[in-house]
């Protein structure tokens, strides 16, 4: 087996796992040991007679396109209670051509949570 044909595969086989702090952190200016990436809570997943208070829209500061929020799908979230409990989410998807994502979170969140932060955790 050539050096190509072993590099190909380890490619194919990472592919789908995201760092933290990977090439596309380190293009936005992000530093290893730097603040963690926090988000803004805008609102739950609607539809004209439903609430759905496990689905949240989330907005980053460094997000301004579709092309940085893209980055973004699949990585974990996770917004602190009052106690400090962590409610964990996911981002599943991107919210229109500003910007901003989809999260998914294990239990529904309160009301308390719109307008509030989260952090990008995984």
């Amino acid at each position: 087996m050539t050096e190509e044909t072993s590099v190909c595969k380890a490619r194919k086989r990472n592919r789908f796992k995201v760092s933290l702090f990977s090439q596309n952190a380190r293009d936005w200016g992000i530093q290893p040991l730097a603040s963690p990436i926090k988000g803004v809570i805008v609102n739950y997943r609607v539809g004209p007679k439903t609430q759905r208070n496990k689905e949240c829209i989330i907005q980053f500061a460094h997000a301004k396109t579709v092309a940085e929020a893209s980055r973004l799908i699949g990585r974990k979230v996770a917004w602190k209670t009052s106690k400090n409990d962590k409610i964990i989410g996911k981002i599943v998807a991107l919210h229109g051509k500003k910007g901003l994502v989809r999260a998914r979170f294990r239990k529904g969140l309160p009301g308390q949570a719109l307008g509030t932060s989260v952090e990008l955790i995984g």
